[in-house]
């Protein structure tokens, strides 16, 4: 699906009788840079939730680009008769939301049924929090006991564990962390973290 979008920018990015060096490479390039809109990962999670789409609309013989937002109501009432999960639906609604979007047709998702149907879905799924047990002082401390000091990978680990534990760092931000972006001072470290969750604009940020 992806494909589909790039293979889109590129032919509606084109400039007919265009002999200006600089603006032909511009274009070439566009596609590439457009792509950044959303993260990565982001990305393929829609690519991964639209083929449930795309398989249940073909298998019907439906059209699958644009789409009808009354099938595509059809298609969640579908997802909720067999039992799935709101992370699910709310990731397949996201990603038929997307792909229109960035396709350049008529949001079905914005249609009063579909949305409606994604009220309901919310409403009626029981959607179970397991909370975490938090981390505590203790257990860092059984680490450090049970850690051999003479490991590397075992030492890494712990300081991990302990960093993650002072900066309240996700474990991404803690392994994306290189020995260029920390600073060690007399009582304290600073940590620089270059992307996380939460930065969407990647500026960074300091700990």
């Amino acid at each position: 699906m992806l494909t589909i979008i790039l293979d889109y920018v590129k032919e509606h990015i084109k400039i007919d009788n265009t002999n200006n060096p600089e603006v032909n490479v511009l274009i070439n390039s566009f596609p590439d840079v457009y792509i950044n809109c959303r993260r990565k990962n982001t990305i393929k999670r829609y690519e991964q939730y639209f083929k449930l789409w795309e398989n249940w609309s073909r298998n019907r013989k439906l059209t699958t680009l644009p789409a009808n937002p009354v099938h595509v109501s059809l298609f969640m009432q579908t997802l909720l008769n067999e039992k799935r999960t709101l992370p699910v639906i709310e990731s397949t609604f996201y990603a038929i939301k997307f792909f229109h979007k960035n396709l350049r047709y008529k949001d079905p998702c914005k249609d009063p049924i579909v949305l409606n149907m994604f009220e309901v879905a919310k409403r009626t799924i029981d959607h179970k929090v397991t909370k975490k047990l938090p981390i505590t002082k203790e257990h860092l401390s059984s680490i450090f006991d049970l850690t051999n000091k003479d490991k590397l990978c075992e030492l890494r680990l712990l300081s991990m564990s302990l960093l993650a534990f002072a900066g309240f760092l996700r474990f991404d931000e803690v392994a994306d962390i290189r020995f260029s972006d920390l600073t060690f001072f007399d009582s304290y470290l600073k940590v620089f973290i270059s992307k996380s969750k939460t930065d969407v604009y990647r500026k960074g940020a300091l700990y």
